[in-house]
């Protein structure tokens, strides 16, 4: 902690739209919270005689500061939108003891009454937040004058006409993000310019930039909204709901729906159950001061793999690579790598050819640091029918899987940490024209079971298709018919997880069920849903149990609230009219949830916006499209005239899950 720091133990903290504009992802920030109290637990040195242990004490309340760039006076009028919230209230204080005359927005009339009730404001001076009628009922209040003050907290249609109600020489006082960060007022033509002809004033306001940056007019305004409440000039927003933080998500959800009035606060208690999601730790699976090899690790998989592992704190590497000329893109990449302070050494070396390799291995072992691990991801392809192969064809293929495995099995160290042999499934089910290369990785499967069984690790990972990188990645040929088949591809991301797997030397392998790992196999539903015929070797009783998966997955809960089962749900779907039933219930499901109302009260055949849903909400229904359907849909449309039924059938349309085969019904 620095010296002019105070630590404090929370106790209870604010809650306000800008925390639901961070949860919702609609401001750039990961921080919720920007307003507390608590009890100072900790006080450094240069503070000490300004706070104690044990002092009650608050920070960031957001009013004091806009009521001083307002400079509201006796007389003035203001409107302040969204009256009924914490700072509508807090701002409605501060303007009576201005002598201000008050206007106000509110959504309902049970919040109009509030007001009414709290600060004696005349009906006359409220106004619906949710029409656009505002401009019209401000210059008739105010025989066509506007008010000398607005602090708005409105966006869109609503900041533009709230722009427009300023009197001469107004100020305009903009407390909300969203239009700042994503403008949607530039969406109709930006800030109108006339009400600048009539000497007014716009400012924003941000409370959290000011202590940020003016720490000494931060601690002024604070101290003087504390003294106010000491005097009791002002007094706590009503009503205050108070919720445990372990019910976080209800408060946020009231707050969102707009039906809350007062303040909401979230309170701390020791004894309080709260779910939370463990920090993500990645684990330290390479020693800095050990040297790894690759074979073939200058291929596009090998780079890859080199990239990861570098990210991951390796920093001496040796690559066997045959390659004696490099071309452009090689270059590049072992110029990144040493950039980034990594030891790279890069013999040419056929790991075939055992004296090579013997010498190239002699000379790391006197310049580099210890060999901790290896992954042999070295491989020759020449594709024929067997019958029509040659043996230079079948040998040239075998020999870096077959001989290049064995010799970095028997001249490396023992007892590494990890042996990873990167083979291919194309052992398992077959190859058509390459039998050579189902041979060569069906031995790694092999020496990886003898490594295992003499009590050294291995690991033989049977991948399917890597997409992106590598060999079929660059092979539109190969990488094309690979695609025909229906096989399950793996992305960079997929590869690199499952080696920190089994690069991670704290792992227990001694196992030969661990020792050979097979990726990527379609299961049998897929290739049906594809129009795929099934290969042949999903007939095998070895495969049986691929067959099974399928079984389980179709009995699937088709309760359509079980969002997590929703996209198998479609994809097991009969018919469309079946898959549009299916989201459209679900919908429902989740709009009731969103909206703190009944299902029953959700009527699938009005359209979304009619239930109150605003732009932040079709955010959340937009973000669950994507999550739980695959299905990219834009704001603009949920927010339009298709009934909930036909943003069902359009999710269906675009869902990632709808089978194939139903398309010729759309």
């Amino acid at each position: 902690m620095d010296v002019d720091e105070v630590e404090i133990a929370v106790k209870a903290v604010g809650v306000n739209f800008r925390d639901i504009l961070i949860a919702l992802g609609q401001l750039p920030e990961h921080t919720l919270g920007s307003e507390c109290a608590g009890i100072v637990t900790r006080v450094g040195d240069a503070v000490k005689g300004q706070f104690k242990i044990g002092d009650r004490v608050v920070c960031a309340m957001k009013g004091a500061y806009r009521t001083y760039v307002a400079h509201i006076q006796k007389g003035e009028s203001v409107l302040i939108h969204a009256g009924a919230g914490g700072f509508g209230q807090a701002s409605i204080q501060l303007a009576k003891m201005s002598g201000a005359v008050i206007y106000v927005t509110v959504s309902t009339r049970v919040k109009k009454r509030l007001l009414m009730d709290l600060y004696d404001i005349p009906e006359d001076n409220f106004f619906s937040s949710r029409t656009l009628a505002l401009k019209d009922g401000i210059m008739k209040q105010t025989g066509g004058r506007g008010v000398d003050v607005v602090i708005n907290s409105l966006t869109g249609d609503a900041l533009r006409y709230s722009w427009e109600c300023l009197a001469p020489f107004g100020r305009f006082i903009e407390v909300g993000k969203r239009d700042i960060l994503a403008p949607s007022v530039s969406a109709l033509g930006g800030l109108p310019m006339s009400p600048f002809s009539k000497n007014v004033t716009f400012a924003s306001v941000d409370l959290i930039l000011i202590c940020q940056m003016r720490p000494d007019l931060y601690k002024d305004f604070i101290t003087s909204v504390i003294d106010l409440a000491k005097s009791e000039k002002i007094t706590t927003p009503q009503p205050l709901t108070v919720y445990k933080v372990s019910k976080a998500e209800d408060a946020f959800r009231l707050m969102q729906s707009g039906k809350h009035s007062g303040k909401l606060v979230l309170e701390f208690d020791d004894n309080d159950r709260v779910r939370v999601t463990p920090p993500f730790k990645q684990l330290d699976i390479f020693d800095s001061q050990a040297t790894y090899v690759i074979a073939g690790g200058l291929g596009g998989i090998g780079r890859s793999i080199s990239k990861w592992m570098v990210s991951r704190n390796v920093k001496h590497l040796v690559l066997l690579s045959r390659k004696t000329v490099y071309p452009q893109q090689i270059l590049d990449f072992l110029r990144s790598l040493k950039a980034k302070g990594v030891n790279v050494l890069t013999p040419p070396c056929n790991v075939a050819d055992e004296d090579a390799l013997k010498e190239v291995l002699a000379v790391c072992a006197k310049i580099m640091p210890p060999i901790r691990g290896c992954i042999q991801a070295s491989m020759v392809l020449k594709s024929a029918m067997f019958s029509n192969m040659t043996f230079d064809d079948f040998e040239a293929t075998v020999k870096p899987k077959v001989a290049g495995a064995w010799n970095l099995h028997k001249l490396l160290p023992s007892k590494m940490d990890f042996f990873i042999m990167l083979s291919s499934y194309a052992g398992i089910v077959g190859s058509l024209g390459q039998s050579n290369y189902a041979a060569g990785n069906t031995y790694q499967d092999g020496l990886a079971r003898y490594r295992d069984s003499i009590g050294e690790k291995a690991t033989s990972l049977d991948l399917g298709i890597v997409e992106s990188v590598g060999f079929v990645a660059e092979h539109d040929e190969i990488r094309g018919f690979s695609e025909a088949g229906g096989n399950h591809k793996l992305t960079q991301v997929d590869l690199h997880k499952v080696l920190a797997y089994y690069c991670n030397p704290g792992l227990d392998q001694h196992s030969a069920m661990k020792s050979q790992v097979i990726t990527g196999l379609p299961l049998p539903r897929t290739l049906r849903e594809k129009n795929i015929v099934e290969p042949d070797w999903l007939s095998k009783p070895l495969f049986g149990q691929l067959h099974e998966i399928d079984a389980r997955n179709h009995e699937v809960s088709r309760d359509p609230s079980n969002f997590a089962n929703l996209g198998a749900l479609v994809s097991s779907s009969a018919s469309l009219s079946d898959a549009n039933t299916i989201i459209s219930n679900s919908l429902k499901t989740r709009m009731a949830s969103l909206l703190m109302i009944e299902e029953d009260a959700v009527d699938l055949d009005k359209p979304i916006h009619s239930f109150g849903v605003d732009s932040l909400v079709a955010v959340e229904i937009r973000n669950w499209f994507k999550k739980v359907v695959d299905a990219d849909i834009a704001v603009f449309d949920i927010l339009g005239q298709d009934s909930i039924s036909s943003m069902g059938a359009i999710a269906t349309r675009k869902s990632g899950y709808t089978p194939a085969f139903l398309e010729t019904e759309l």
